[in-house]
């Protein structure tokens, strides 16, 4: 029944409407996603394909790489999740009833997440090149040395973190402003009354109230954590020469481009599959856990 009209809607018209999204989806999603968990038990190169069974999940566990890119991955995470949520909310709170003419900030700010994705890595990629970066020339010009931003993952992967928390702020700033959006704005009058500063209000009243956009947020960053390829490869493809040889001196190996780079540079795509098959458990495990959470009331 039509929420606005009272009409029910009956027949399969409504139907015929997802009809194109739902084949789309079946073919290049689940289509796709069952032909690289089959992949994932074959050893398949580009002139063979044989199955092993569950070789290939044996191995990826004994490899190096798998560790190194868990490890890297990890560090990505503990560098972007903070950053999104700390930026988004920071902008959110700006822009709620804050700031004059809040629809053409909410644009600017939305500006990013529409961008080429490749452009904005490149973007980044020329702003912390450690010889003519417009960053390192700031740093010279206060008194700092210069930083070899590429040379170790210690830097390199903070600025891919922070590339991300750019490029997302506008998003996640749309969430939290429709949590926000929610609130009994007499709530917040009433502390503001009472004396309450913005600090005591955002800290005591807004940010228990959108705990579930929080908890929503913070699911989608880990998840930006699993599927984060094309910035990282705009950053670091072709900063070394040998970078098309050797795995090991990428400052960033993050799993998904770890993933590419078995695949399509190696042409393990069997290991490959088996090691995008064990992210999407743990991604899956994720959601999970988030449903969970917010089910048992964690995000009330």
């Amino acid at each position: 029944m039509s929420a606005r009209t009272g009409v029910e809607i009956k027949g399969i018209s409504p139907y015929l409407f997802i009809l194109p999204i739902a084949i789309g989806a079946s073919i290049f999603g689940l289509g796709a996603f069952a032909y690289v968990v089959k992949m994932s038990f074959t050893e398949t190169s580009l002139l063979k394909s044989e199955y092993v069974g569950l070789r290939n999940y044996i191995e990826i566990f004994q490899e190096k790489w798998l560790w190194l890119s868990l490890c890297h991955t990890l560090y990505y995470a503990a560098w972007l999740v903070p950053l999104n949520l700390i930026i988004a909310l920071s902008l959110s709170f700006a822009v709620f009833r804050v700031i004059r003419g809040g629809a053409i900030f909410r644009s600017i700010y939305l500006l990013p997440w529409v961008s080429s994705m490749v452009i904005v890595g490149l973007l980044f990629r020329y702003m912390f090149n450690a010889e003519w970066g417009i960053v390192n020339w700031c740093l010279q010009k206060i008194g700092f040395s210069k930083v070899l931003w590429t040379e170790s993952p210690l830097t390199a992967i903070p600025v891919v973190a922070f590339m991300e928390g750019w490029r997302s702020m506008g998003f996640g700033m749309i969430i939290f402003l429709g949590a926000m959006s929610s609130i009994d704005i007499e709530i917040i009058e009433a502390a503001q009354i009472e004396g309450a500063n913005w600090f005591q209000r955002a800290r005591h009243i807004v940010v228990p109230l959108v705990k579930p956009a929080i908890f929503f947020y913070t699911t989608i960053s880990l998840l930006t954590v699993f599927q984060t390829f094309d910035n990282v490869y705009a950053f670091v493809e072709g900063i070394r020469s040998s970078a098309n040889t050797d795995l090991f001196i990428s400052p960033v190996l993050v799993s998904s481009y770890v993933i590419y780079i078995i695949g399509f540079r190696w042409f393990e795509f069997g290991k490959a599959s088996a090691m995008a098959i064990c992210l999407f458990f743990v991604a899956l495990s994720i959601i999970l856990m988030q449903r969970h959470l917010l089910t048992r009331g964690g995000g009330h």
